[in-house]
């Protein structure tokens, strides 16, 4: 017999080499009882080797018996995609048909929006080198983002890294208010608090504008610290309501109506000529300054209104102003846009309200520098109220 070979197991090799050793026993008895023992020994070895392989073929078929089942069940589905094959085309293109109708449908809702976010942000914008673009709904599900095209002199770029404080305040405005426009907003009216906030003058002018056109379809409430958007209002001929909140003592809040600068001093000027027992000089000195503030005022705005519609920047136009020392000459800038023009204006305001009405813009002139005859105050006031309710329509 030959040796065991190097792939049986231990037992059984060893078993075997007992075996083999009984050919080196020549005494019949005692090969007898040898072979016996060592025939026990090896069938013993045997048939635990048996036991063990055949568990161990027990053990791997339980392992592929799961994943036959899964390959049978991956087989059935793979029969029945390729047999579904020819439909998938079909249900690719109905998908990509969904994907672009989806796509349209949001792009249609949106145009509204950024049609009026367009229309806000060109008042809004002014002197600004800054352009809006197509404004866009891009992403899904809930990484969707609004896509903004913004360029600068024309040159596109990121708009947080080129756009100012107020500019950036300005857009924020611009995709904010389309949102009151829309059918499906149940709300007929707009909280606004502080969009003054880091604007320039021409930006406050462009948001006054804004706020009237959304005045058309809601009520618009504003609070404001900045007194620039109520005077623009008033310079631009837009009707508000303006009212003054003011917290008193132990916090008590007062609500009145915010007087204009030509009311006030209107007002200050009637207070005056109620006084009993003034002294006449101190009339004379007084009622003449408050009249000429209520004429600079009035003025003030079809000054203002004809330097912005020569396309001037607020701060020439404030330059324009700053040099118009005299009443008269605040009349000029009002009248032609330029303050070296007087004698033509008194002309005009003469041809068109009387000599009464630029002998009385000498006399608030003249007064607010030294005391002239004050013969009846409340006929003065008179005069101013009617004379600023003119200039205020030029």
């Amino acid at each position: 017999m030959r040796s065991p070979t190097d792939w049986l197991p231990s037992e059984i090799a060893a078993a075997w080499e007992g075996w083999l050793r009984c050919r080196t026993v020549s005494d019949p008895a005692a090969l007898a009882s040898v072979s016996e023992d060592a025939a026990r020994i090896a069938a013993d070895a045997a048939r635990v080797t048996c036991q063990q392989a055949a568990e161990r073929l027990t053990d791997q078929d339980d392992t592929w018996r799961d994943a036959a089942r899964a390959l049978a069940a991956w087989l059935d589905k793979a029969h029945a995609a390729e047999q579904a094959a020819p439909h998938l085309v079909r249900v690719k293109a109905a998908q990509k048909w969904l994907k672009a109708t989806h796509d349209e449908i949001r792009a249609d809702r949106m145009r509204p929006i950024a049609e009026d976010a367009q229309r806000i942000w060109c008042n809004l914008r002014q002197q600004s080198n800054v352009a809006l673009g197509p404004v866009r709904l891009g992403g899904s599900g809930t990484q969707r983002k609004v896509a903004l095209d913004v360029t600068v002199d024309d040159i596109d770029a990121p708009a947080l890294g080129v756009m100012s404080q107020g500019e950036l305040h300005s857009l924020a405005l611009s995709l904010f208010l389309p949102r009151t426009f829309l059918p499906e907003n149940p709300f007929r009216f707009l909280v606004i608090d502080d969009p003054v906030q880091s604007m320039d003058p021409a930006k406050v002018d462009g948001l006054a504008r804004v706020l009237a056109l959304l005045a058309e379809h809601r009520q618009v409430v504003v609070f404001t610290h900045d007194t620039r958007l109520p005077q623009a209002l008033k310079y631009l001929r837009l009707p508000a309501t303006v009212l003054t909140v003011d917290r008193r003592e132990r916090s008590a809040v007062r609500v009145r109506s915010g007087d204009d600068p030509v009311k006030q001093a209107l007002n200050d000027a009637k207070a005056l000529a109620r006084t009993r027992d003034l002294p006449g000089d101190v009339v004379a000195r007084v009622l003449p300054g408050l009249c000429r503030t209520a004429l600079e005022a009035a003025l003030l705005e079809p000054a203002r209104r004809r330097l912005l519609g020569r396309g001037l920047p607020h701060a020439e136009i404030e330059q324009h102003i700053a040099k118009a020392h005299k009443l008269t000459e605040l009349a000029s800038l009002a009248l032609y846009g330029e303050t070296d023009r007087v004698g033509e204006t008194m002309t005009d305001l003469t041809r068109a309200y009387g000599q009464q009405a630029t002998d009385h813009i000498r006399w608030c002139n003249k007064g607010s520098h030294e005391a002239v005859p004050v013969h009846d105050a409340e006929e003065i006031i008179r005069r101013t109220a009617d004379l600023a309710k003119a200039v205020r329509a030029l």
